[in-house]
């Protein structure tokens, strides 16, 4: 029986938590690394909870190089299978090395060469990879927030929010799941009767509409708003619960199921901007979005004119700011919340932008 979670029957959740299934993955991907295996390495790297780790991205270097290295080499000996097979691979990892790779070793004739260029490069459109969610066209940008003794989660900023693959990097909320480039979209409306709401859709796709269900209910092109307790399913193996744990802000949080990470966080907020009514609250209580019970005083993060504002209340004082950050953040931020009750270390707070999701892009 295998030592690994991964080898499970298909629809199994592994009981591990993300953190030890991540060590387990880059284990496994060093082994076969070092067995010379480079598919199974490249198999391995493509698992999702290793989505956005610097450290994979380091092991996918190495890869590489060894499969530009082996391509060199079978073509000197004359090996065209298998210079053809380490060629096929390094192509769907980095088209500008398989391009260089390709014209060092001169593959047959010119025509011949840029016909299977133009090829290439039509499959690589499908299979290129970007890491983590975008910054859309319409303002929507996501960013890593964290607090003391609340965990981590992300904040997905705008009024509409695409949710999609991940790698085919075309969605705010990208997955590592069995859905469409653009699945469905997370749509912010306000209204005189109906108040402010979040609406899912479905997207077109080849078959029609995208499969995407509320409380096992197929949703039509219309939509449905989602309300707190709503079970969403996208594909065959994403889904998540809709909470609004403060019913004074319009911001829902989307808890997701079986694991699922999306830029690494299992716990989504969407935050719309505050003339909507959108605010993050943090502090004690379980009517917040992140509950700190042990912070004396509350915090608040909302997006006003493009800038994220960040204001915090000590003990029973008045809600006063602290920062107004220019969007999309440039690097990592911190700042101190408040202290904790009872005595110890004081409660921070650190904002990030997501990997590969624009210049802010990095650790904190």
């Amino acid at each position: 029986m295998s030592n690994f979670p991964f080898d499970q029957p298909r629809g199994h959740t592994p009981p591990l938590p993300g953190f030890v299934l991540r060590w387990v993955s880059l284990r496994r991907v060093r082994r076969e690394l070092g067995r010379g295996e480079l598919a199974a390495a490249l198999g391995g790297l493509s698992r999702p909870e290793l989505a956005l780790m610097p450290r994979a991205e380091r092991l996918r270097e190495r890869v590489i190089e060894q499969l530009v290295r082996r391509a060199r080499a079978a073509s000197a000996q004359g090996q065209t299978a298998s210079r053809r097979e380490y060629l096929e691979l390094l192509a769907r990892e980095d088209p500008g090395r398989w391009e260089e790779v390709s014209g060092e070793l001169g593959l047959g004739p010119e025509g011949e060469q840029e016909s299977r260029r133009s090829a290439m490069r039509e499959l690589l459109g499908k299979l290129r990879t970007e890491r983590g969610p975008r910054e859309s066209e319409d303002g929507a940008q996501c960013l890593h927030l964290a607090v003391d003794d609340a965990g981590e989660v992300l904040l997905a900023m705008g009024r509409e929010l695409t949710v999609g693959h991940a790698s085919a990097g075309q969605a705010e909320l990208g997955f590592m799941a069995d859905l469409e480039s653009r699945h469905a979209r997370l749509v912010f409306r306000e209204s005189f009767h109906g108040g402010p709401t979040w609406r899912l859709f479905p997207m077109e796709c080849k078959d029609g509409l995208t499969a995407v269900c509320v409380n096992g209910e197929e949703l039509a092109d219309g939509g449905r708003v989602l309300k707190a307790g709503d079970r969403v399913a996208l594909g065959s193996n994403l889904s998540w619960t809709v909470a609004a744990p403060d019913q004074a802000s319009s911001a829902l949080m989307l808890l997701l199921a079986g694991g699922a990470e999306c830029a690494g966080a299992g716990r989504i907020i969407l935050l719309p901007p505050a003339e909507g009514g959108g605010c993050v609250s943090v502090g004690p209580g379980h009517l917040r979005h992140l509950t700190v019970g042990a912070l004396d005083g509350e915090a608040q993060l909302s997006v006003e004119d493009g800038a994220l504002c960040l204001s915090v209340r000590a003990g029973d004082g008045a809600l006063t700011p602290l920062a107004r950050l220019a969007l999309p953040l440039e690097e990592g931020q911190r700042f101190r919340l408040g202290q904790r009750r009872g005595g110890g270390p004081p409660i921070d707070l650190w904002l990030r932008a997501c990997e590969g999701s624009g210049p802010g892009s990095g650790g904190y």
